[in-house]
């Protein structure tokens, strides 16, 4: 279950549309820590077959189908996904990765805000 804002979002409802676009052969779908409302959600996907326009028509199919705060913030192209010993999808892995997207994002926006504000144009 993801925390985004006030509402209780569960992760297989996003992973069920996903999976019904025909464009995935796997999905795991993970939060990812936010500033303004918690977590929002991230996909991870194993797709049947690699294609530029994937995250394009992922977006657009949960668009259609769930509420704006339901649709994935990023969206992964993986060969597969992480398995426990059990061969269950290991969830904890992934949102290690996608904790790690959120830092670096932060990390970058700082950085970029550091150099708006610099008249140098140096941010160092």
């Amino acid at each position: 279950m993801l925390k985004v804002g006030a509402e209780n979002v569960a992760a297989s409802e996003i992973e069920r549309v996903i999976m019904e676009t025909g464009l995935a052969a796997e999905v795991a779908v993970v939060g990812r820590p936010d500033d303004k409302v918690d977590e929002v959600p991230v996909a991870f996907i194993v797709p049947w077959q690699h294609r530029p326009s994937l995250t394009a028509e992922v977006e657009a199919a949960c668009a259609q189908r769930v509420a704006d705060f339901k649709v994935p913030r990023a969206i992964y192209d993986m060969q597969d996904l992480p398995r426990s010993t059990l061969n269950k999808v290991n969830k904890a892995e992934l949102r290690k990765v996608a904790h790690a997207s959120a830092d670096r994002s932060a990390a970058e926006a700082q950085w970029l805000s550091a150099a708006d504000s610099d008249p140098s144009g140096d941010a160092r």
